[in-house]
């Protein structure tokens, strides 16, 4: 899609376009009586309806900057008056396609594929390219269980902040930035630490993790995991801990920045890396880790537990209680199953941090498979036209 498709504004000198998620076009039109210059900066953003939204607004021309102006991602900024450092910004770090020339040949080489946009906007949900503040990648397999013939093994995943942005420096580096980016960058700090796990089969890995990578590294892969190689294709011996000591020096190579673009996505993709939801504002959210919240007949209510979180015990217990299950009614009204239809319960221990394990004690030690399936009985659920009432809960 170029810019004079969308007509209105022809470009007369020199376009951008941003191809992706947002579509930019930059048009320059001269405007001869006044001896002007005058620059339309213009946004398409595809609607998930299949509509296009479009803005158009004006600024004035002035030269291309010749070094770094701003940090900002430009899909995170609702100043327009501030879009054309952005844009700028984006050119130098490379998050920005190219600069054209009328009659000329882009400096920059090819446009980047939709995919290597799409790529850049995933990854940045999670802080990479934002304030060159790259998350800390860590990838470990801890164990493996068999399940309908096949064996699968558990890869532990998490994200988290560098030490040199943790809570001692981040006043000091809040200080130095302004509003925009200091939304931007703290909000990281409601979605990091990130803590996930996924399950995987050994062929899995191998096609979907090792091949690529070790595709994308070339000759330099022997050199790279020469110290941690990869488990053997039968899979008979030490598979688990091989495993572990391939992703783990995986991570390293992600944290040393040899892996990144399209192929870092593709790997938090295939971890099943639950990307934070970016709001109207720009700033970062945790994915929601409930879904399917539904009635049932009868007035109970059913929610699903999409995956394994570090927190996601003492997220099941906040929505118990938002629901008005006290802890007292858990063992008789909440009614919780994992993936393989296993019986769990939820308690709390003297502390009142929340715990969930087996009712069959034989089961004791395994690990829960997500998602979990839980189902309030309407006995116990809290009005929701009644008055807000405050109760307190204690854990026996």
């Amino acid at each position: 899609m170029f810019c004079s498709e969308m007509g209105e504004f022809m470009p007369a000198r020199w376009n951008a376009t941003w191809w992706g998620y947002w579509v930019v076009c930059i048009t320059v039109e001269e405007v001869s009586e006044k001896g002007e210059e005058d620059e339309y900066i213009r946004f398409f953003q595809y609607k998930e309806d299949g509509s296009i939204w479009v803005k158009t607004t004006l600024l004035r021309l002035s030269s291309p900057p010749d070094k770094h102006v701003s940090d900002h991602l430009f899909h995170n900024i609702t100043e327009y008056t501030e879009v054309r450092q952005a844009i700028w910004a984006s050119i130098v770090l490379g998050r920005y396609v190219e600069y054209l020339e009328e009659g000329g040949t882009s400096p920059s080489g090819a446009l980047p594929t939709q995919s290597d946009w799409e790529s850049r906007m995933y990854l940045s949900r999670f802080g990479y390219g934002v304030q060159d503040v790259d998350p800390v990648l860590s990838l470990a397999v801890e164990r493996y269980m068999d399940r309908d013939g096949h064996r699968k093994y558990e890869v532990r995943c998490a994200l988290r902040l560098p030490e040199k942005e943790l809570p001692a420096g981040r006043a000091v580096a809040a200080a130095s930035r302004d509003d925009k980016e200091k939304l931007q960058v703290d909000a990281l700090f409601t979605v990091l630490p990130l803590s996930w796990t996924t399950w995987k089969r050994l062929f899995e890995l191998r096609e979907q993790l090792y091949e690529p990578v070790k595709e994308y590294l070339g000759a330099g892969y022997e050199a790279h995991f020469a110290s941690a190689p990869f488990a053997l294709r039968i899979g008979l011996v030490n598979t688990a801990e091989r495993l572990d000591a391939w992703v783990e020096r995986l991570a390293e190579l992600v944290n040393k920045r040899l892996l990144q673009g399209r192929l870092l996505g593709a790997i938090l993709r295939f971890m099943d890396a639950p990307a934070p939801v970016e709001k109207e504002d720009g700033t970062l959210q945790p994915q929601a880790n409930f879904s399917g919240d539904r009635p049932l007949t009868g007035g109970s209510r059913e929610f699903t537990i999409r995956e394994w979180r570090s927190d996601w015990q003492k997220e099941l217990k906040a929505k118990l209680l938002q629901l008005g299950a006290a802890q007292q009614a858990w063992k008789s009204h909440v009614h919780i199953k994992d993936d393989t239809g296993s019986q769990l319960i939820a308690k709390c221990r003297e502390d009142g941090y929340p715990y969930v394990t087996f009712m069959d004690a034989a089961n004791k030690g395994q690990p829960i498979q997500f998602p979990v399936y839980v189902t309030v009985d309407a006995a116990v659920l809290q009005d929701r036209w009644a008055e807000p009432i405050e109760f307190v809960v204690t854990c026996d």
